[in-house]
């Protein structure tokens, strides 16, 4: 709240518009920063403190890394990760359910930092952060939320043996291209005419990814966020790498079959119409 004395009435309505006008929206790393009724920003505030990776490599005033930044993640990506992970509603600082939460999401950042072989080695040094961030996805916004939602349905469905099955990300491409070509394992997933895109879709659609590549049970409402705009179905990344969409019929959709992508899936597909596992090669 700001006062100021009466002057005039022309005074009032100039300093209402230059308020409202000129007014400079802080970014959502200020608002979780500066938000102390907020428990799940504390709890990040907490995370980025107690997991080793993310000491110093979080930005906590910018929504977007600057090119040359020695930073990997903003804190406001690591706050809609947490939200994942953990959920929206977290009791306050010192609470049982506060302390639980906290010590599952670190333990489980933790985990996944051993995994992330290049997180590591732009702790130490070893990696560019900003060379990290050009070529792979595994520091985005998008990938590192659905990273939050995979580690909570992994913990929920294999709570005595999740850290061991998170050994499958240390494996997964990560890179946005292939040679001259997008990498298909991302392509119309998270990458959108070359771009990593991060709206509802695409992080659906990773979610669905990461959560196949983890072993974890598939739900169909993840597969499709709206069936009027994924009008050919669920997206599908088999095996042997291919991202397809197939329909509800188990059917490639038109789009794979443009692309060529058939072929090698038509073992996999045929499962997953089935409500089978795939075979892994």
């Amino acid at each position: 709240m700001l006062l100021f004395p009466m002057e005039n009435l022309e005074r009032l309505q100039q300093m209402f518009t230059d308020l409202n006008r000129y007014a400079h929206k802080t970014s959502k790393s200020l608002d979780i920063l500066y938000d102390h009724r907020d428990n799940l920003s504390a709890l990040t505030m907490d995370v980025s403190e107690a997991v080793s990776v993310f000491k110093g490599m979080v930005d906590r005033e910018k929504i977007t890394i600057p090119l040359r930044s020695p930073k990997l993640f903003t804190l406001s990506t690591l706050y809609d990760a947490n939200e994942e992970l953990v959920g929206s509603k977290v009791e306050a600082r010192g609470a049982k359910d506060y302390e639980a939460k906290l010590a599952l999401a670190v333990q489980y950042w933790s985990a996944l930092a051993n995994v992330m072989k290049d997180w590591k080695k732009v702790k130490e040094g070893q990696l560019m952060a900003a060379e990290l961030r050009q070529e792979k996805i595994n520091t985005h916004a998008v990938v590192m939320r659905a990273l939050g939602g995979a580690g909570r349905a992994l913990i929920d469905e294999y709570p005595k043996d999740w850290q061991k099955r998170l050994s499958a990300l240390g494996d997964l491409d990560w890179r946005k291209s292939v040679g001259h070509k997008v990498n298909p394992l991302w392509d119309n997933v998270c990458i959108t005419a070359g771009s990593v895109v991060s709206n509802r879709q695409a992080r659906v659609q990773t979610l669905a990814v990461l959560r196949g590549v983890l072993g974890v049970t598939p739900v169909r409402e993840e597969a499709i966020p709206n069936a009027e705009e994924l009008a050919y179905g669920i997206h599908h990344t088999g095996w042997c790498g291919r991202a397809l969409r197939i329909d509800a019929a188990g059917e490639p959709c038109r789009r794979s079959r443009r692309q060529g992508q058939v072929n090698e899936c038509s073992e996999e597909i045929s499962a997953i119409s089935n409500g089978r596992t795939p075979r892994q090669t």
